[in-house]
C-alpha cells in the first residue's frame, strides 16, 4: 500500500504515529510503525494473528486495524482516520448530559470490549484518545485494540504522566507485557469516571487528586468529587476499587449491571439524584464554574501555548487582583496544552510560609528529575546542552544527581574578590528548565502567585524570560512561559525591561458576566438572587462563589424538588460586611463567609484545618498526623469532610497524600480567625512534628515555625543551617532571614555559643558584602573578627580576607592592606616593609618553588592543607590590590607566592586560580606576554576540565588582558567578548565591568574611538550602580580620552573628590582625564598642570603597567602644541616650554620601549618635534619608524595620524612604510575619527548617546524650537547659524545672500600650526582645503538672490552632518516663508483696517456734521420762544448736542487722525496728548526732537496707533499721576518712548493672558520692520518704547 504522510501525531518508545493518505484513494489514515526491536520477541506473532481475527470478526464499534508493510526491524500498521471527539472531549462539549445518554456510552463501550475478551483479545491501551465518537452519528467505537504501546513496549519503558492512572494499581507506572482483560475494565472505568466529571464541571478537581486509590474511602471521595449519579455509584465503587478481589471479573458482568439499571428504569428516576449532591454541599464543592468572561484572556493565553509547539515560544503575565480568577484560566490552558501535546509544568509559590531557595519552582524540579531518570537518552542531551553550567544547576537541585549522577566536587565553596560573587544559579536554572523542552516534546511552565516567590526564584524567572523572549532564539525556543501575580507584582516584571513579554490585567466581571456565573451553578435559581451575589461580589469570580455558598451553608438557599429556594429571612440574618473593593472590606467578608462554613465542620475537623493553615497552603496528611498527634484514619476523615465543604482539596503527589486550599484566600481567613496565642501553638505543634518526621531541607520551616512561635531559641540550629544552605545557593534574601532568625535566638539565649555567633555575623556580613550593603558587612564582619579571637587562626585569616576585600571594593586601600596584612599574620605569614625586602622575597620565592617541584617530584601525592589554600587566596587577592598602589615588584612577589602556596595545597582550583593571576605580569612587562598568554590558557583548560563556570570566565579576562599587552586588539576583543558573556552568566558584576572597561582601550587602540568611548560611559553607569569605585573611575577616564566633549568638569572632578587617595592608579588616570578635557577646553596650562599631578602619582607609588603608559604620551603631546602656540621664540617662557617638551620626550621613549602599544604615538610626536625643528630626515626616518609599529599592531588611528603628518609635510615616498598610507580620508571615515593638529579624536564626539538621551538629538530638538519661535527673517538666520555650530561639529558657519557662494567667502582656520610644519602661513593656506570641506544648503532664495547657509568641516566629517544641515535649513526656509505670508497678509488686514476707519470717520463726519447742524438751528429757533421753560430746555438742549458733536469729531479723529496727513506724526500726537490731557486726570509732557526728512505713512500710522494705545492704556488701567511721551527722529530710524508713574503690572502673568493690546502694539511694529519692547513691575511703572527703521 502506498501511502503518503502528512504529520506525525505522536512519538513515543516503540511507536510512532502519522498522518498520512492512502495513494489510491486519497483517503485519510492513521499510520502506526512499530519498532519491533522494543517489544518482546512473541510480540509480533501475537499480534498478526490478533488483527487478523479482529478483520475476520468485524466486530461492531471497533476499527480494525491491517498490517501494510513489514520490515526487518519493524512493521507499518494502517487504520482508517475516524473524523469525531474522543470520549472526553465529547462529554465536556455534550455537557451537561443525561443519565440516559451515559447509560448508553457505557453499554457500548462495556459491548466492545465484551466482544473482544470473546474473542481472546485484550484492547490493552484503553485511553480516552482510543474511544471516539463519530462525526455526526455520535457512535462509540474503540480504535489501536491490541496495537497500543501499553501491550507490546518492553517493560522498562514506564508510562509517563497522566496515562499511568489507567494502570492496574497492581503493576503502577509500567507498561505490562501481558495487559489482560481486568486491566481494560478498569482503564475503561477511569475513562467514563474522567468524562463525566467533564461532564459535570469537576474535572480540574478530579486531576487534582491522587490517582492512586489506596483504600475504598480514598475512591468513594473520588466518586463524590466528580458527582456521579446514585444508581451509578456502586458500579463505579466496583470497577475502580483498589482490592482485585472486589472488582468486576470480566466486561460482560459489568454490561450485566448496567442493563440492569437501565431495565429497572434508573436513568429516568435518577435524573434528579445526578443533578443533586450526594450531600449538603458535596457536588457544589468541587464543580469547576465555566470561565465566563475571559475568553480574550484565554485566546491570549492559549495562543502563548501553542507557540512552543511551533518552536516560537512566547512569554506572557498574567495579572490581577485576588479572585478574579487567574488560577482558574491557568487549569484551562494547562488542559488546552496537554491536549495539544505540551508538557505542562506548574509552579507556585505561598503566603505565611518559610522561604526557600528557588521554592517557586519545586513542582517543575521534581518532573524533570523523574522525566530525566525514566529517560538516559534525554538526560545524556540535557547534560549536554548544560555544559559548564551542569554543576552550578546539581549544586541548586541535588535531586538532579539521580539523572546526572554524582555531582563534580565543589569548586566554589568560597566567596570572595574574583571570586563567584553571584552565583551562575539563575542562568543555570533557566538553562536547563529550556533544555528538557525539544521541539518534538515542546513545554508550557505556568507559574502562579509569583509575588510570593523568593528573589533567586525571580532571578530564574527573569533569566528564562529574556531567554525565550530574545529575537535571535524565538524561532528555536520550545517552552513558553506563562507567570501570574497580583497587580502589585507587575511592576518586577516590566523591570526585567523584555519588550516581548505580553501583559494581560484581569479586571472585575460586568454585571452580565456575574449574572451568567451564577447561572451556571445550577438550574432554576431564583431571580432575587442574582442582584443579592452581585451587590456583594462586586464582579469577583470567587466572592461569587464564596457568597453562593454562604448561602447555601446558612439554608438561605436550599434545594428542593429539583429547584432552588430562597429563604429571605436567612438571606437578611446573613452578616456580609461592607461591599468596598480595599483589602481590609475583601478581609472581613472572607472571615464572615468562611466562619459561616467552619461553623458546620465538627470541632476537629475546624481544628484541623486551622493547623494546616499554619502548615501552609499545600500540605502533608502525613505531616497533619504528627502535628494532631492522632491517628491516619482519624485524620483522613477529617480531611474527608474538609474537602466535602470545599475547603481543602486533594491533590496527586507521587504516592503521598497531599491536600491544599481551595483558594490562598479562604487559607488567610482561616488563619485570621486564629489569636495570637492559638496561632504560636499551633506553630509549635508545626515545628515539633517536622523534628520528628525526615524531610529534604526541612530546616527552612522549622526555623521558620519556631520563629512564629516566639521560640527562636529552638530556631538556632536550624535558622543556621538554613541560613548557610541559603548562602551555598546564593539565595540571600532566604539567607539574611534565618540569620536574622539565628541573631535573635541567639540574643535570647543565656549562655550563647561563641561558635554559633561567629557563624551568625560571618553569614550576615557575606550576604550584606554580596548585597553591596558595605557598611552593614563591615559592622558583621568586624563582630565575627572579633569572635574569632578563641577560634583558630584560619577563621580569623578568612574573615580578615574578607573585610580586606570589603574595604578595597569600596576603595579604601589604606583599611585593605591594613586587613590583608591582619590576615596572613593570622596564619603566620609576613609581608616585607620595603620594595628592596619585597625584590629579595621574589628571589627567595623562586628557590622555594624549586624546593617545592622537586619535593613533589620525590613524594608526589602529598594531601595540602587549608593553610596553603587560604595562603594562595590572599596573595590572589593581594595581586589585585597591589596592582593599584604598588610597583611591579611588589607584583611579581605577590605572583610567587600565590603560585607556590597553589602548588602545596594541592587544589587544582587554586592553582588555575594563580596561573590565570599570574598572567597579569605582562602588564608591567609586555616582553613577558607569550609566557602570560602560555599560563593563561593552562589557566583556561584546568578551570574548563573542572567545569568550573567563573574560573572560564575569568581566565578568559585575563587571557584578553595579555593579549592586550601583546598588542594582539582583535584575539584580545574576542576574549573580552566571551568574558563579558561569561561574567554575565555567572553574575560577577565587578569583573565585568574590569573587562569592558579593558576591551574600551582595547577599540580605543584600534582607532574606534566612538565604540570605545560609548563602551566606557555605560561601563562608568554600570560600575556606579555597582558601588564599584576602581572601575567607575577608570571607565570615566576612558570616556573622556575617547570623547572628550561628553563630560563635564564637574563629573570628573566629583568622581576625584570621591576616589580613595590610597588608589594611587584611578588618581592618575583621573588627573589625567582631567587634564585631556582641560586641554580640548583650550586651558593649556591648567591641562599641564594636571598632567603634572598624574605624573607625580605615577612616580610616588612606582605603579608601572601599560594602563596608566597612554598618560606620559599625552602629556607629551599637549606640551608639544603648548610649545607651539606659545609666545615667540626667544621669550622665557617658550624656552621652558620646550625644555619640559623635550624632558618629556625623553620620558615617553623610555616608556614605549617597554610598552610597545605606545610606539606609533610616541615615535609620531618626535617626528613631529623634528619636523618643527628642521630636522626634516630625523623626522622623516621616525614617522617611517611610527607607521611601521601602526601597521604591526593594526592601529588605524595612528596611521591616520601618521598620514596626516605625512600630508602636512609634503612627503610623497615611493618606497617605504609611508608609501603604504593611504589617504587621510579613506583611514579616517571608516573609523570615524578626525586628526587635529597630530591628535587622533573622535568624528563623532557630539554624537554620541549620554545618559538615557542623546546629545545631539536634544540639541536638534532646541534647535529647532528656537528657529520655529523666530519670528524675523533676520533673527531666524542668527539662530539658523547658532543651530549648526550646537548639533555639528562645523568650524565655521556663515549665512550667504548671495549666488554663486565663493570658496574664498569662507575662511577656515589652519588645521595645524605654521610651526608644526617648519613653513610658513602661506605654505598652510595653500594646502587648507586639503583638510576641510564645506556644505551649502539653500534657505530660502529667488531669481535675483539666494540665501543658503554654509559650514566648514574638518576632512572627512561632513558626511555625517550633511542631513542635518539640510533639515535646518529648510526648516528655516519654512518659517521665513511662514513670516513672509504672515506679513504680507497682517499688512493687508491694517490698509483694509485703516481704510475702514477712514470711511467710518468721514460718515461721521459728513453725515453726523448735517444732523448736529440742523439740531442746532432748530433749537436756535426755539430759544426765541416767549416761554421761559421752553427758553430754557432749549438752552440745555444745545449744551448736550455741543457736547455730542465734540464727542464725534473726537472718535472720528481717533479713527483717523486728519492731521496725520497735515500735521504730521508729532502734530498729531501733540494733538491726541492734549485730549487726553482733558479726558484724564493725568499730568502728561510730550517731548519731540530731530524732525525727520520724510516718515512712510505706514509707519507714521503705525506709530502713532502704538502712542494711541498706549496712552489709552495709561488713562484706564494705570492710576498714574503723571505720563510722558517722547518722539526721538533720526535720518534712519524713529522711536517713541511712553512712560508712566502708575501701578505697573507683572509681565510675565500678562504674558500668560495674552494682552490683546500689547499683541496688537508689536504686531503693529513688526509690520513696519520695528521692535517694541515693554518694562514693568508692579508698583514701579510702565515704559514702552518702540523704535522703527524709516529706510528699508
Amino acid at each position: 500500500m502506498e501511502i503518503d504522510t502528512v504529520r506525525v501525531l505522536r512519538q513515543s518508545p516503540g511507536i510512532t504515529t502519522t498522518l498520512a493518505l492512502s495513494g489510491e484513494t486519497r483517503e485519510r489514515v492513521v499510520v502506526r510503525r512499530v519498532d519491533l526491536s522494543m517489544t518482546f520477541p512473541w510480540s509480533w506473532h501475537w499480534l498478526e494473528g490478533e488483527l487478523e481475527a479482529m478483520r475476520r470478526a468485524r466486530l461492531p464499534h471497533v476499527i480494525p486495524t491491517q498490517i501494510a508493510h513489514k520490515g526487518p526491524d519493524h512493521v507499518d500498521l494502517v487504520r482508517p482516520f475516524i473524523a469525531g471527539l474522543d470520549i472526553r472531549e465529547w462529554s465536556a462539549q455534550e455537557s451537561p448530559q443525561s443519565l440516559d445518554v451515559q447509560l448508553q456510552l457505557m453499554c457500548n463501550l462495556f459491548y466492545a470490549l465484551a466482544r473482544l475478551h470473546r474473542m481472546g483479545i485484550a484492547h490493552g491501551g484503553v485511553k480516552p484518545a482510543n474511544i471516539m465518537l463519530a462525526e455526526g452519528t455520535n457512535q462509540l467505537v474503540l480504535l489501536d485494540a491490541s496495537v497500543t504501546r501499553t501491550q507490546l513496549a518492553a517493560v522498562t519503558h514506564p508510562v509517563e504522566g497522566p496515562e499511568g492512572r489507567y494502570l492496574l494499581p497492581e503493576s503502577p507506572g509500567l507498561a505490562h507485557p501481558a495487559a489482560g482483560f481486568t486491566a481494560d475494565i478498569f482503564a475503561a472505568g477511569w475513562v467514563l469516571l474522567e468524562s463525566t466529571a467533564e461532564g459535570n464541571r469537576t474535572a480540574s478537581a478530579l486531576r487534582r487528586a491522587n490517582p492512586r486509590i489506596g483504600t475504598h474511602a480514598e475512591l468513594s471521595h473520588l466518586v463524590d468529587i466528580v458527582g456521579l449519579p446514585a444508581t451509578l455509584r456502586p458500579i463505579f465503587l466496583k470497577l475502580l476499587s483498589p482490592r482485585a478481589a472486589i472488582r468486576y471479573e470480566s466486561a460482560d458482568e459489568v454490561l450485566a449491571a448496567l442493563e440492569a439499571v437501565v431495565a429497572t428504569g434508573g436513568g429516568e428516576s435518577a435524573l434528579a439524584s445526578a443533578v443533586a449532591p450526594p450531600r449538603q454541599c458535596g457536588s457544589l464543592a468541587y464543580v469547576e464554574p465555566p470561565l465566563v468572561g475571559r475568553h480574550d484572556e484565554l485566546a491570549t493565553l492559549t495562543a502563548c501555548a501553542d507557540g512552543a509547539s511551533r518552536s516560537s515560544g512566547a512569554v506572557t503575565c498574567l495579572s490581577g487582583e485576588s479572585g478574579v480568577g487567574k488560577s482558574r484560566l491557568l487549569d484551562a490552558v494547562a488542559t488546552h496544552a496537554s491536549t495539544a501535546g505540551v508538557t505542562v509544568m506548574r509552579a507556585g509559590a505561598f503566603d505565611h510560609a518559610a522561604a526557600r531557595p528557588l521554592g517557586l519552582f519545586a513542582g517543575p524540579f521534581r518532573d524533570v528529575v523523574a522525566y530525566l531518570t525514566a529517560h538516559p537518552r534525554e538526560a545524556e542531551r540535557v547534560r549536554g546542552e548544560m555544559g559548564e553550567l551542569l554543576p552550578a544547576a546539581l549544586e541548586q537541585i541535588p535531586e538532579l544527581t539521580a539523572a546526572f549522577g554524582d555531582p563534580p566536587a565543589a569548586k566554589n565553596s568560597d566567596s570572595g574578590f574574583g571570586d563567584h560573587a553571584v552565583a551562575a544559579a539563575p542562568t543555570a536554572v533557566a538553562r536547563l528548565l529550556r533544555s528538557v523542552f525539544t521541539k518534538e516534546q515542546p513545554g508550557l511552565i505556568v507559574v502562579d502567585d509569583c509575588q510570593w516567590a523568593d528573589d533567586l526564584s525571580w532571578q530564574v524567572l527573569a533569566k528564562l524570560a529574556s531567554t525565550i523572549a530574545m529575537e535571535e532564539t524565538r524561532s528555536q525556543s520550545n517552552v513558553s512561559l506563562i507567570c501570574s501575580c497580583r497587580t502589585e507584582a507587575v511592576a518586577q516584571v516590566r523591570a526585567w525591561e523584555i519588550s516581548d513579554i505580553e501583559f494581560l490585567d484581569l479586571q472585575p466581571l460586568s454585571a452580565a458576566d456575574t449574572e451568567e456565573l451564577i447561572r451556571s451553578i445550577g438550574d432554576r435559581i431564583p431571580d432575587e438572587i442574582i442582584p443579592y451575589v452581585t451587590k456583594y461580589s462586586k464582579g469577583n469570580p470567587l466572592e461569587t462563589m464564596l457568597v453562593f455558598q454562604a448561602l447555601v451553608d446558612s439554608s438561605a438557599l436550599t434545594r428542593e424538588s429539583g429547584r432552588w429556594v430562597m429563604d429571605e429571612n436567612g438571606m437578611a440574618s446573613l452578616p456580609l460586611p461592607s461591599q468596598s473593593r480595599d483589602s481590609d472590606a475583601a478581609s472581613g467578608r472572607d472571615s464572615v463567609l468562611v466562619s459561616s462554613r467552619l461553623s458546620l465542620l465538627s470541632p476537629d475537623t475546624q481544628q484541623a484545618i486551622r493547623q494546616g493553615a499554619v502548615l501552609g497552603r499545600r500540605f502533608s496528611s502525613r505531616l497533619l498526623y504528627a502535628a494532631l498527634a492522632a491517628s491516619p484514619t482519624d485524620v483522613d476523615q477529617l480531611l474527608l469532610e474538609a474537602t466535602q465543604h470545599g475547603i481543602v482539596r486533594g491533590i496527586a503527589d507521587g504516592g503521598h497524600a497531599e491536600f491544599e486550599f481551595t483558594h490562598d484566600r479562604l487559607r488567610e481567613a482561616v488563619l485570621r480567625t486564629l489569636t495570637d496565642d492559638a496561632r504560636r501553638e499551633l506553630h509549635l505543634r508545626a515545628a515539633q512534628a517536622l523534628e520528628g518526621v525526615p524531610a529534604v531541607r526541612a530546616d527552612y520551616d522549622i526555623a521558620y515555625h519556631f520563629d512564629r512561635s516566639g521560640r527562636a531559641a529552638s530556631a538556632v540550629p536550624y535558622a543556621l543551617r538554613a541560613g548557610e544552605a541559603g548562602l551555598r545557593h546564593n539565595a540571600l534574601d532566604v539567607a539574611e532571614g534565618n540569620f536574622k532568625i539565628a541573631e535573635t535566638g541567639l540574643a535570647l539565649c543565656e549562655s550563647a555559643d561563641d561558635t554559633a555567633r561567629f557563624r551568625v555575623h560571618e553569614g550576615l556580613g557575606t550576604v550584606h558584602m554580596l548585597l553591596g550593603n558595605y557598611d552593614l558587612a563591615a559592622k558583621e564582619l568586624a563582630w565575627a573578627y572579633e569572635l574569632t579571637r578563641a577560634r583558630s587562626g584560619l577563621d580569623s585569616s578568612r574573615v580578615a580576607t574578607l573585610l580586606g576585600e570589603l574595604a578595597f571594593k569600596t576603595g579604601r586601600f589604606d583599611d585593605a592592606a591594613e586587613w590583608m596584612r591582619q590576615s596572613m599574620h593570622d596564619i603566620g605569614l609576613r609581608l616585607p616593609r620595603s620594595s628592596i625586602l619585597a625584590a629579595v622575597f621574589a628571589v627567595g620565592e623562586v628557590g622555594l618553588l624549586t624546593l617545592g617541584w622537586l619535593s613533589r617530584r620525590i613524594r608526589p601525592g602529598r594531601a595540602g592543607t587549608e593553610r596553603d589554600r587560604l595562603a594562595a587566596r590572599i596573595h590572589n587577592r593581594l595581586l589585585y590590590e597591589w596592582w593599584f598602589v604598588r610597583s611591579p615588584i611588589w607584583l611579581v612577589l605577590a605572583i610567587l607566592r600565590g603560585v607556590r602556596f597553589a602548588n602545596a595545597a594541592g587544589s587544582t582550583r587554586e592553582r588555575a586560580q594563580a596561573y590565570s593571576t599570574a598572567a597579569v605580569i605582562s602588564g608591567v612587562a609586555p616582553v613577558l606576554a607569550p609566557l602570560a598568554l602560555r599560563l593563561a590558557d593552562r589557566s583556561l583548560r584546568l578551570r574548563q576540565t573542572a567545569g568550573e563556570g567563573w574560573g572560564i570566565a575569568q581566565s578568559h579576562h585575563f587571557r584578553g588582558f595579555v593579549l592586550y599587552a601583546a598588542n594582539r586588539y582583535d584575539e584580545a576583543i574576542a576574549a573580552f567578548d566571551t568574558a563579558i558573556a561569561a561574567f554575565d552568566t555567572v553574575g560577577d558584576r565587578w569583573e565585568q565591568v574590569a573587562a569592558m572597561w579593558q576591551k574600551a582601550l582595547c577599540l580605543a587602540r584600534q582607532g574606534k574611538l566612538h565604540d570605545a568611548g560609548v563602551l566606557a560611559r555605560d561601563t562608568y553607569w554600570e560600575g556606579k550602580r555597582r558601588g564599584d569605585r576602581i572601575g567607575a573611575g577608570t571607565a570615566l577616564a576612558i570616556w573622556v580620552w575617547c570623547l572628550p566633549g561628553e563630560v563635564s568638569m564637574e563629573t570628573i572632578s566629583r568622581e576625584l573628590r570621591q576616589t580613595n587617595s590610597g588608589d594611587r592608579h584611578t588618581m592618575a588616570m583621573l588627573h589625567a582625564a582631567r587634564a585631556w578635557r582641560l586641554f580640548h577646553a583650550e586651558q593649556d596650562v591648567q591641562a599641564v598642570d594636571a598632567f603634572r599631578q598624574a605624573d607625580e602619582l605615577i612616580r610616588g607609588s612606582g605603579i608601572r603597567n601599560h594602563f596608566l603608559a597612554p598618560i606620559l604620551t599625552a602629556h607629551l603631546q599637549v606640551l608639544r602644541l603648548s610649545h607651539d602656540a606659545a609666545p615667540a621664540w626667544w621669550t622665557e617662557e617658550r624656552r621652558l616650554q620646550a625644555t619640559a617638551a623635550r624632558r618629556q620626550l625623553t620620558r615617553a621613549r623610555w616608556s614605549a620601549i617597554v610598552f610597545w602599544g605606545e610606539r606609533p604615538a610616541v615615535l609620531r610626536e618626535w617626528a613631529l618635534m623634528s619636523f618643527s625643528r628642521g630636522h626634516k630626515w630625523r623626522g622623516r626616518m621616525i614617522l617611517a619608524a611610527a607607521s611601521r609599529s601602526a601597521f604591526r599592531y593594526s592601529a588605524q588611528g595612528e596611521l591616520a595620524a601618521c598620514a596626516l603628518v605625512a600630508t602636512l609635510v609634503g612627503l610623497t615616498p615611493r618606497r617605504g612604510p609611508l608609501s603604504a598610507l593611504a589617504p587621510v580620508t579613506e583611514l579616517c571615515r571608516p573609523l570615524g575619527i578626525r586628526v587635529d593638529r597630530g591628535i587622533v579624536e573622535s568624528a563623532h564626539s557630539r554624537d554620541a548617546l549620554v545618559g538615557r538621551g542623546s546629545a545631539r538629538h536634544q540639541a536638534l530638538l532646541d534647535a529647532v524650537s528656537s528657529i520655529v519661535a523666530s519670528e524675523d527673517i533676520d533673527e531666524v538666520l542668527d539662530k539658523l547659524r547658532d543651530a549648526t555650530f550646537a548639533t555639528t561639529t562645523a568650524r565655521r558657519v556663515e549665512i550667504s545672500r548671495h549666488t554663486p557662494v565663493s570658496v574664498d567667502a569662507i575662511r577656515v582656520p589652519n588645521a595645524s600650526p605654521a610651526s608644526m610644519l617648519g613653513d610658513s602661513g602661506a605654505a598652510g593656506e595653500a594646502r587648507e582645503m586639503k583638510l576641510t570641506e564645506r556644505i551649502i544648503k539653500p534657505v530660502v532664495g529667488n531669481d535675483v538672490t539666494e540665501t543658503a547657509v554654509v559650514a566648514a568641516f574638518p576632512l572627512g566629517e561632513s558626511e555625517h552632518h550633511g542631513p542635518t544641515m539640510e533639515v535646518l535649513a529648510a526648516l528655516a526656509g519654512a518659517v521665513i516663508e511662514r513670516e513672509g505670508l504672515r506679513r504680507a497678509s497682517m499688512e493687508r488686514i491694517v490698509e483694509v483696517q485703516e481704510a475702514e476707519r477712514g470711511r467710518i470717520a468721514r460718515d461721521l463726519h459728513d453725515e453726523f456734521g448735517h444732523l448736529f447742524a440742523g439740531v442746532m438751528d432748530g433749537l436756535s429757533a426755539l430759544q426765541n420762544s416767549e416761554d421761559a421753560t421752553t427758553r430754557q430746555t432749549a438752552t440745555d438742549v444745545r449744551t448736550i448736542v455741543r457736547q455730542g458733536i465734540q464727542v464725534a469729531r473726537t472718535v472720528a479723529w481717533s479713527l483717523r487722525p486728519s492731521g496725520l496727513d497735515d500735521l504730521g506724526l508729532t502734530g498729531c500726537i501733540e494733538q491726541y496728548v492734549e485730549d487726553c490731557r482733558q479726558m484724564y486726570p493725568i499730568r502728561i509732557e510730550l517731548t519731540a526732537t530731530g524732525q525727520p526728512i520724510s516718515v512712510p505713512p505706514a509707519v507714521t500710522t503705525a506709530v502713532f496707533r502704538i502712542v494711541q494705545e498706549a496712552l489709552t492704556n495709561i488713562g484706564r488701567h494705570s492710576r498714574a499721576g503723571e505720563a510722558s511721551v517722547m518722539i526721538v527722529s533720526s535720518a534712519d530710524t524713529l522711536r517713541a518712548v511712553v512712560e508712566d508713574n502708575g501701578t505697573g503690572f507683572d509681565l510675565d502673568l500678562v504674558g500668560q493672558r495674552r494682552s490683546l493690546g500689547l499683541i496688537g502694539m508689536r504686531e503693529r511694529a513688526r509690520l513696519v520692520g520695528g521692535r517694541m519692547s515693554v518694562e514693568s513691575r508692579p508698583g514701579q511703572g510702565t515704559t514702552i518704547m518702540v523704535e522703527v527703521p524709516i529706510r528699508r
